[in-house]
C-alpha cells in the first residue's frame, strides 16, 4: 500500500510529567507550518488539535501507584468479588450493554462480530444525514462488553455519536473458524469495517477510538491508509495506552510483578484458546499452508512469558519469523508520519506494560498529524481521579470522558454545518459535563 505525501500541518506535545525530558506540561510545542486541509471544515487539521483543551490528569494521593490505577481501573478485584456474592450485577454478555449484534464475514472467509449502541434508539428519518459513528477497538483478550469498552461507548453515545464495539476475531465468545485470528498489528478487519461502512453510506462520519492493542490497531490502520482513510470518511481519532514499542515492552510485562499478575492473567484465555485452534485445526497445522509450519502446542503452553508466547504461537501462526519480527512489524510508531487525519495519543508514563523509552516523540511523529499527551500517573488504562464513586456511573471515568471530548471537539464544526436542533432528542446517557448535545433527529 502506497503512502501518499502531505504537507506539515502540525503536532502537538503536551506532558504532565517533571522529568527532565524536555516537555512541559504547562506549555506545548507546535511543529510544521499550518497548511489547509481540503475537506469541508471552518478549521484546519492543525487547528483542531491544538485548540482542543486536554485536561491534566490529577489523581487523588493514595491513587497514584501505577498498579492500584492498573488492577482497580479494570475493576479485576471489585468483579472476581461481585461473580461471587452477586453475579447478576455483572454484564454477562454485549446484550447486556449494547443494542443489537451482527456478525460480518470477512474476505478470507471468516468473520467477527460488532456490536451497536445507539444514541436514539427510533428509526431516522429517511433524508436525515446518518449520525457519526465511533467505532471502539479493545484491548488484548477483552471484548466488547468489558469495563472500559463499554464505558467509552457510553461516554460517546452521551455526546452525539452512535457506536459500533468491534470484537476482534475470537474475542466474541465464540470461536472464530480460521487458525489464526487478530493480532498487535492485525488491520485487516477494521480497514474492512472501514470500507463497508463507507460504500454502505459515504455520508458518514467514522472516528476512531480504541486503548492497548486496539489502540494500536488503529494507529497502525491510518498509518497505512494515508490520505486514504480521510477519504473513506474517517474524520478523527482518540487512543490510550498504546505499546507503541513492544520490542522495549515485552521485557517490562514479563518481568517481577508485572509478570507474575498481568502476564500470567493474559496467558490464561491466550493458552486455552492455543489449545482448542491445535486440536480444530490439527490437519491444517501439520501442512504447509502456515510457512514455517505449525507451532509446537507443548512448548506454547509451557510459555510464562508474553513474548515467549508470542515467539512459539503468536509469530508462527501469522507467519513472522519471531517475536522480534512480530514486534518489529507490528508497532504503530513507524506509521505515525503518515497519518493524515486530526488523532489524540493519551499514555502514562507509568504504565506497567509500557516502557517509558519507546514512548513517540515529536521528531518520530513527524508530519504526522498528532497529539502526544503523556501523563505522570494513570497506570494501563487506569486513570483513575479517586472520585469516581461519588458520580456513581461508570461511563464518567476519566479516561473514557477525555477520550470522547476530544472526537466530540473534532466534529463539532460538522454539526454546525448541519445546523443540528437540540431540542429534537437528547441521547440515553447525556450527563452535565458534555461540551454539546447533537439532537436526536
Amino acid at each position: 500500500m502506497g503512502f501518499p505525501g502531505s504537507p506539515s500541518i502540525g503536532t502537538r506535545v503536551d506532558d504532565d510529567d517533571d522529568d527532565d525530558d524536555g516537555l512541559d506540561g504547562d506549555q506545548e510545542e507546535s511543529y510544521g507550518a499550518e497548511q489547509q486541509r481540503p475537506l469541508s471544515l471552518p478549521t484546519t487539521q492543525q487547528e483542531v488539535l491544538a485548540t482542543f483543551p486536554a485536561r491534566d490528569f490529577q489523581p487523588s494521593p493514595w491513587t497514584t501507584n501505577e498498579h492500584w490505577q492498573t488492577i482497580w481501573g479494570a475493576r479485576v478485584v471489585q468483579d472476581i468479588i461481585l461473580q461471587k456474592v452477586a453475579p447478576k450485577t455483572l454484564p454477562q454478555g454485549w446484550q447486556d450493554v449494547y443494542d443489537r449484534r451482527e456478525r460480518w464475514e470477512t474476505p478470507d472467509g471468516d468473520f467477527f462480530h460488532v456490536d451497536y449502541l445507539l444514541y436514539d434508539t427510533r428509526p431516522p428519518a429517511p433524508s436525515s444525514a446518518p449520525r457519526p459513528l465511533a467505532i471502539v477497538l479493545h484491548g488484548l483478550e477483552s471484548t466488547s462488553w468489558a469495563l472500559l469498552p463499554r464505558s467509552m461507548a457510553k461516554a460517546y453515545v452521551r455526546r452525539g455519536f452512535d457506536v459500533l464495539a468491534l470484537n476482534f476475531r475470537g474475542c466474541c465468545g465464540v470461536d472464530n473458524l480460521k487458525p489464526y485470528s487478530y493480532h498487535l498489528g492485525f488491520t485487516d478487519d477494521l480497514a474492512y469495517v472501514l470500507r463497508r461502512l463507507h460504500a454502505e453510506d459515504p455520508r458518514r462520519r467514522v472516528y476512531l477510538t480504541g486503548f492497548s492493542l486496539g489502540g494500536n490497531v488503529i494507529l497502525k490502520c491510518l498509518g497505512e491508509l494515508g490520505e486514504e482513510a480521510a477519504r473513506l470518511g474517517v474524520e478523527g481519532a482518540a487512543v490510550a495506552c498504546v505499546p507503541f514499542d513492544a520490542v522495549r515492552s515485552s521485557s517490562k510485562i514479563d518481568t517481577g510483578f508485572n509478570r507474575w499478575v498481568y502476564a500470567g492473567n493474559f496467558l490464561k484465555t491466550l493458552k486455552v484458546k492455543a489449545a482448542q485452534k491445535w486440536e480444530k485445526h490439527r490437519e491444517l497445522l501439520d501442512g504447509e499452508e502456515l510457512g514455517e509450519g505449525p507451532y509446537d502446542l507443548e512448548r506454547g503452553l509451557a510459555c510464562s512469558r508474553i513474548g515467549d508466547f508470542d515467539d512459539e504461537v503468536i509469530a508462527k501462526l501469522h507467519n513472522f519469523e519471531g517475536k522480534e519480527d512480530y514486534y518489529t512489524q507490528s508497532c504503530s510508531k513507524q506509521y505515525l508520519p503518515r497519518i493524515r487525519i486530526p488523532a489524540l495519543v493519551v499514555n502514562a508514563r507509568d504504565d506497567p506494560f509500557i516502557n517509558e523509552k519507546g514512548l513517540p516523540t515529536p521528531e518520530e511523529v513527524g508530519e504526522g498529524t498528532v497529539r502526544l499527551v503523556y501523563h505522570k500517573h494513570g497506570g494501563h488504562c487506569g486513570f483513575l481521579t479517586g472520585q469516581e464513586e461519588k458520580g456513581g456511573l461508570e461511563e464518567e471515568r476519566w479516561l473514557p470522558t477525555e477520550l470522547a471530548r476530544f472526537l466530540e471537539h473534532v466534529d463539532v464544526p460538522f454539526r454546525a454545518l448541519e445546523g443540528g436542533d437540540e431540542s429534537d432528542g437528547v441521547s440515553r446517557f447525556v450527563t452535565g459535563d458534555s461540551q454539546s448535545t447533537f439532537a436526536a433527529k
